[in-house]
């Protein structure tokens, strides 16, 4: 029978790991944006990981350092850190750049901040004028079919319409290089710039409708936000990434009864947290001969 001590580790072990049921149910959802929300979840595990690395309970302590040691080998090094995920987080008009850079400065040096905000900053300029281009590409296209033909029959002397058509290319393309610097330059930085929305903690609030409401104002940040928000953050439900059952029960083992699945998981879960070291995958060998050795001897 457990004892109160046993008892009070695990209400230790729900606390702790509730933080992660709860990532997981949000990080799983379908029907609304994942991708800009991912960045929270990641850093507040990180800081409970690391507040728990701490802690007075040698159990929780061993388990929280080999959970930071894990953690950081898949998101330590930030020069890997894929940027979209970070730049989801700057087109949340609630957050933008100035979140990021807050919470790495409260788990990272000055230093690393700098060249992580540097690196934002430098794919965030580059992304920006890919799609400043292509929406430029797609308004050249469509003027151009808009183009009435009708305007090219107007008589005129032809001297003066090589010169004038001269005068007027230079000074389109002059004008439209002047506006399109302008607008590159303006657009990015008055977002960036631009006081963030004001959100209570817990409350919704519906990025997209946000976005399509400014796309006028932003019409070429509202087309990046409209890719980069639609990538969602997995596509594994959270049932198939925890549950240890397809472990167990597969094609050649659907019949088990409920009672002996409930033991085979347990007994390896039990195996696995034993202290005394447990060579158990060296020894499914060993166990499939066994069985196969079993069955031989009751067909013969």
């Amino acid at each position: 029978m457990p004892g109160e001590a046993d008892w009070k580790t695990a209400r230790i072990f729900c606390k702790f790991l509730k933080t992660f049921y709860d990532v997981t149910n949000r990080l799983s959802g379908s029907l609304y944006v994942t991708s800009n929300s991912y960045f929270h979840d990641v850093i507040n595990i990180q800081s409970t990981i690391k507040s728990w690395s701490t802690n007075h309970d040698h159990t929780l302590k061993n388990m929280a350092i080999k959970m930071n040691e894990k953690f950081y080998k898949y998101w330590g090094d930030l020069d890997r850190m894929n940027m979209l995920l970070l730049i989801a987080v700057v087109l949340d008009p609630c957050f933008k750049l100035k979140y990021i850079t807050y919470c790495y400065g409260k788990l990272y040096s000055k230093d690393v901040v700098d060249k992580v905000e540097n690196k934002l900053t430098g794919t965030l300029t580059r992304l920006f004028a890919y799609y400043d281009s292509e929406r430029r590409k797609c308004n050249a296209q469509s003027s151009k079919a808009d183009v009435n033909l009708s305007s090219y029959e107007i008589e005129i002397d032809h001297i003066d319409c090589v010169a004038d058509e001269g005068v007027v290319s230079f000074e389109s393309d002059f004008l439209n290089e002047e506006e399109v610097v302008g607008s590159t330059v303006s657009e990015l930085e008055m977002y960036l710039t631009e006081t963030r929305i004001k959100k209570v903690v817990g409350e919704s609030f519906d990025i997209l409708n946000w976005w399509k409401t400014n796309s006028t104002r932003f019409p070429v940040m509202s087309l990046m936000a409209r890719d980069v928000l639609a990538i969602p953050v997995t596509t594994v439900a959270s049932e198939s990434a925890f549950s240890t059952g397809g472990r167990v029960l597969d094609q050649f083992r659907s019949s088990l009864s409920p009672k002996v699945v409930e033991g085979l998981i347990c007994a390896q879960d039990w195996l696995r947290g034993s202290p005394i070291p447990q060579e158990i995958e060296a020894r499914l060998t060993d166990v499939a001969e066994l069985e196969s050795c079993k069955i031989i001897k009751i067909f013969s």
